[in-house]
């Protein structure tokens, strides 16, 4: 997880904003270090020593075990899981193959979608996401032409600076601080059509 943005917004902030500026996402990937960091000095002041066992919790691997959560879980019936070997395949614009829940087995099922001569590589698809989501939840980006949707991210304080100033009340009540609407090019997400209410309301 060394080249992930979130563990290189804590070990060398500096070359990761010089690397993506003029974009704020070095910001944010320090943020959400930051924020994984604050909930482990949490844990370790809350939580009886002898819980946590010899030595107590590294923090280096707490960060290691989110980026886990949220780079290698798969959506079931039962909620999110870690599934040992499929979280293995990497990412492809043109998998050959694919994850799918098996209800009768209960079980994620790969299934090749074409021939896969010994020695090739398994990829599945991990949706389509833009380079930015990719780039935030795996710490990798695609090619331009292979990217399928583009995606932006706001500030509410960003987005409080360009709606009308009769919504802002509204627009404010409906978003806790910090909070980061997420518009993209290929659908209405639930967050767009929160934010698109609460102007309305105002």
């Amino acid at each position: 997880f060394d080249e992930h943005p979130y563990w290189r917004g804590l070990s060398d902030p500096k070359t990761l904003l010089s690397q993506l500026e003029p974009s704020e996402e070095a910001e944010h990937a320090k943020t959400m270090a930051g924020d994984a960091v604050a909930i482990h000095a949490s844990i370790v002041e809350g939580v009886c020593p002898d819980l946590l066992g010899v030595g107590g919790m590294d923090a280096g691997l707490f960060l290691q075990a989110r980026l886990v959560l949220l780079s290698r879980e798969f959506g079931t019936p039962h909620d999110s899981a870690l599934v040992p070997i499929v979280d293995c395949c990497n990412h492809s614009a043109d998998p050959n193959a694919k994850q799918t829940w098996d209800l009768v087995e209960d079980a994620m099922i790969v299934k090749a979608l074409r021939v896969i001569e010994p020695g090739q590589e398994v990829c599945i698809s991990y949706g389509p996401l833009s380079n930015p989501v990719l780039f935030r939840t795996y710490g990798f980006t695609m090619a331009g032409c292979e990217e399928p949707t583009w995606t932006c991210a706001c500030t509410v304080e960003a987005m409080l600076e360009v709606i009308p100033k009769a919504a802002v009340e509204s627009f404010s009540a409906a978003f806790p601080p910090l909070t980061e609407v997420h518009l993209d090019a290929d659908r209405l997400s639930g967050m767009l059509a929160k934010a698109l209410d609460a102007c309305e309301a105002g």
